[in-house]
């Protein structure tokens, strides 16, 4: 899993969060660059160290399907849940389903109902 603090505006390289996920979607998607999993998912990193709720939307679903990365259900499940307490309301609906399935968390029907 990626580092991830809260807080910083920009990135090292300069970048704003909206700009490294803009960047990481190219190389997700190789439009204008060769198709690079690994790339998109460290300027996902980047962005979600500031807190982006895209980028810890966009790292949940690489945890969730294992897109560049080892499937992992509970790092899934987190980065879900920043995006969602972040205010993304997909990934609020997300975290509604880890609880009510189990997914990356225990499965709890009553937390589940709350998202």
């Amino acid at each position: 899993m990626c580092a991830v603090s809260r807080g910083k505006r920009r990135t090292e390289g300069g970048l704003g969060p909206k700009a490294l996920h803009k960047e990481a979607m190219r190389y997700l998607n190789g439009w204008g660059v060769a198709r690079d999993c690994k790339r998109a998912y460290e300027l996902l990193c980047e962005a979600a160290k500031t807190g982006d709720s895209e980028a810890h939307h966009e790292l949940a679903a690489f945890y969730e399907y294992g897109v560049g990365v080892a499937a992992d259900d509970r790092l899934a499940y987190e980065h879900y849940r920043k995006a969602a307490l972040a205010g993304d309301e997909i990934a609020q609906y997300n975290v509604g389903v880890c609880y009510r399935d189990g997914f990356g968390t225990r499965a709890n029907q009553r937390l589940a109902a709350g998202w």
